[in-house]
């Protein structure tokens, strides 16, 4: 009973020298750095220690560091940042040391990845930290979702697919990841490929209810695959691309438009004129 009375002490006294330690080495930057701050920086420290000190002296405290870090960006992320700081890269290096000292901390990896950037332009960044983050944690099919989505953002839809792929190969990954890749293969220009991936689909799905979204899916590229080919043909026919695809129904070269089994009607997209006149759902 002494024995482990003492023992807890022992541990007590340990923690408290590593939290002292942990202090000490950061006072001596932190001092440097508000010295040579301009008054109006001081308001707020903009200041993130080196991973590899806090790596090496939080020893078993990562946890509690790591959620320290975590919510401070959380709480900057509202924050009015000077010119002289560069927010972006503040908020990352946060996130980067609550997600590397907790690999399995999912929400540093979401606002990084996702909320930090917010332009077009700070997407890159948010794409590299979770595919950083990735190697770090590779049983989480959120983190390829997540940039899989970025990808997305950005117009980018191979990439899209090829990181959706990935995070719909987790056997956790939500049905819906494996269903959406049709509607990005259309996006590519690639239909077919579409087609073909649904229907390795349905031998390996058993779910009924997702058979007959897939079966939906797999009718819907169909259609827009026909009602393309019929504008080209009118290309061909006539010389120019048709302003709708009710003239294809006027010079006879369909009977009708298929039935749109998402959306509300077929439809030419709205840059038909420059062709190649791509078919869309009106949703």
């Amino acid at each position: 009973m002494v024995i482990s009375r003492f023992n807890i002490l022992k541990e007590r006294a340990l923690s408290i020298v590593i939290v002292a330690v942990i202090l000490f080495f950061l006072i001596a930057p932190l001092s440097y750095l508000l010295n040579r701050m301009p008054y109006s920086d001081k308001r707020h420290l903009y200041y993130v220690p080196p991973l590899n000190y806090l790596s090496l002296l939080s020893g078993t405290h990562k946890l509690s560091i790591a959620n320290l870090f975590f919510i401070r960006g959380i709480l900057d992320l509202s924050e009015e940042f000077p010119p002289s700081v560069d927010r972006t890269a503040y908020l990352l290096r946060n996130f980067e040391i609550a997600s590397t000292l907790n690999p399995q901390l999912l929400q540093a990896y979401f606002f990084a990845g996702i909320v930090v950037p917010r332009t077009r332009e700070e997407i890159p960044r948010g794409i590299k930290f979770l595919k950083e983050a990735l190697k770090r944690n590779s049983q989480a099919w959120e983190i390829a979702y997540w940039l899989g989505f970025n990808y997305y953002q950005l117009g980018e839809y191979s990439k899209t697919i090829e990181y959706y792929k990935i995070a719909s190969s987790y056997k956790d990954a939500p049905s819906f990841l494996k269903t959406n890749l049709a509607y990005l293969y259309y996006r590519t220009n690639q239909a077919q490929l579409g087609i073909l991936y649904l229907k390795g689909l349905l031998e390996s799905i058993k779910d009924r209810r997702l058979l007959e979204l897939i079966e939906l899916k797999i009718a819907w590229l169909k259609n827009i695959i026909f009602l393309e080919d019929q504008v080209k043909k009118f290309k061909e026919i006539y010389g120019l691309w048709p302003k709708a695809l009710e003239e294809l129904i006027e010079k006879g070269l369909i009977d009708k438009i298929p039935e749109d089994p998402f959306g509300k009607r077929y439809e030419l997209d709205e840059e038909w004129y420059k062709g190649p006149a791509r078919v869309k759902s009106r949703f």
